[in-house]
């Protein structure tokens, strides 16, 4: 159990409730995430001080894993001493998360999945029975947000399973998504510039290869959430809008992603991690996601720091953005009678207004409006509308780990995973 001192001084203060007197026994709980460290920061300590019942803790997991206050203040801290920390959950890159639960199976030690890309969860509905079915408050209002006018054939229609069109036939849903996160790129102005006299702020995925080689970086799409959506927008824009055969759109979508690949310098483990690069002066541009930490947030100016940048239209793809994105979404791991009641509660406050509204923070792609929400800054005007193409995540659940395994083979077979290697690039 964790010290009441150590909770009540790990807590904001605005979130104290007077003396903390309403420490009771905590029940444990057990979450599994792909949220970004700024995005835990930001809002696991909501939860906890709205259920101070349930301890976040994860006994027996890889320490590497761990996240937790002390992390937060000292990356190179670790969290072995749970019971000292005011929470503790299990956060690895949305890739490395799946390869963790298929190697846990039935045996994982995770109680629900917050913040797991849509693309790689549905594999554990399709494939396992990790899942268990469990409609959290709130449902309907991400239910109400998908079939509003306009956004059926956006992103916002991958928040709820592509069966669940009729309310009453699929009430039970196996997981509901929280927000989304698109592939975007991580700009150094000055950089830009300087390459692009007048430079007005837009940029093509045509532009970033032809003129930018050797100065992007860009996550590794077996390991990152953030690449698999980068490189599944680009394959599904070729599906949809490519010319000839079916056979011949997804040729062009490789030989799209060769050029790509020939003018990335280095492939990184997570998402967040190209930005990173950008922000010390490494690379001219990141290929991440909107709601990077380095990003400016909510009402946030961009400072001298860098800005995010949606592919803009571009000729040499008829017009369209070819913009990736994924569902980050919530779901409960079936512990069969062991499956714990705070699981559910955890589930039910990760779709509340109050966790929407610090989701919005970050992004405005969230599961239902939150009134009043500030614009971030690189918005184009038609995000509602995003994106050209609305991905089939059945499909590309059922095809990640073909397209995975291809996509090593073409770019990354001979080299070493070292974190000082091209493919498997590791930022201090």
């Amino acid at each position: 159990m964790t010290p009441k001192g150590s909770l009540c001084a790990a807590l904001p203060a605005a979130m104290l409730l007077a003396g903390c007197e309403w420490w009771t026994e905590q029940d444990e709980l057990c979450v599994y995430t792909a949220r970004s460290p700024g995005q835990l920061e930001a809002e696991i300590p909501r939860f906890v001080a709205r259920h101070p019942e349930h301890a976040l803790r994860c006994r027996g997991a890889d320490a590497a894993d761990l996240y937790c206050p002390s992390r937060m203040a000292d990356e190179a801290a670790r969290c072995d001493e749970q019971d000292a920390e005011a929470w503790v959950v299990l956060r690895r890159s949305t890739g490395k998360l799946a390869d963790l639960l298929v190697e846990e199976g039935e045996e994982t030690k995770a109680d629900v999945l917050w913040g797991v890309g849509i693309s790689h969860l549905w594999h554990f509905r399709d494939n396992t029975a990790l899942l268990r079915p469990y409609r959290p408050q709130h449902y309907e209002r991400v239910y109400q947000m998908v079939m509003s006018e306009g956004r059926h054939a956006t992103l916002w229609s991958s928040f709820i399973e592509p069966e669940v069109w009729d309310l009453g036939s699929y009430p039970t849903p196996n997981a509901v998504g929280i927000d989304a996160f698109a592939a975007v790129f991580c700009v150094d102005r000055e950089q830009v510039a300087a390459t692009i006299p007048g430079w007005d702020g837009t940029l093509t995925w045509t532009q970033v290869m032809s003129l930018f080689p050797g100065r992007i970086a860009m996550p590794n799409p077996t390991t990152s959430g953030s690449g698999f959506a980068a490189v599944a927008g680009i394959r599904e824009h070729f599906r949809m809008f490519g010319a000839g055969t079916s056979t011949q759109r997804e040729a062009a979508a490789w030989s799209f992603l060769r050029e790509l690949d020939a003018a990335v310098a280095v492939y990184t483990k997570t998402g967040d991690a190209p930005c990173e690069l950008v922000v010390d002066g490494s690379y001219a541009i990141g290929i991440t996601h909107d709601a990077a930490d380095a990003l400016p947030h909510g009402g946030e100016a961009p400072g001298d720091g860098p800005v995010r940048v949606f592919p803009a239209p571009d000729d040499a793809l008829g017009g369209k953005r070819a913009l990736g994105y994924d569902v980050a979404a919530n779901a409960l791991i079936d512990h069969g009678p062991a499956t714990r009641a705070s699981a559910q509660e955890f589930l039910d406050w990760a779709l509340s207004p109050e966790a929407m509204e610090v989701y919005a923070e970050q992004t405005p792609f969230v599961a239902y409006p939150v009134p009043g929400t500030p614009m971030p800054a690189g918005y184009p005007a038609d995000f509602a509308t995003l994106p050209d193409s609305r991905l089939e995540f059945n499909l590309v659940a059922r095809e990640r780990v073909a397209l995975q395994e291809r996509w090593i083979a073409e770019f990354c077979a001979d080299e070493p995973q070292a974190p000082t290697s091209r493919c498997w690039f590791e930022t201090e």
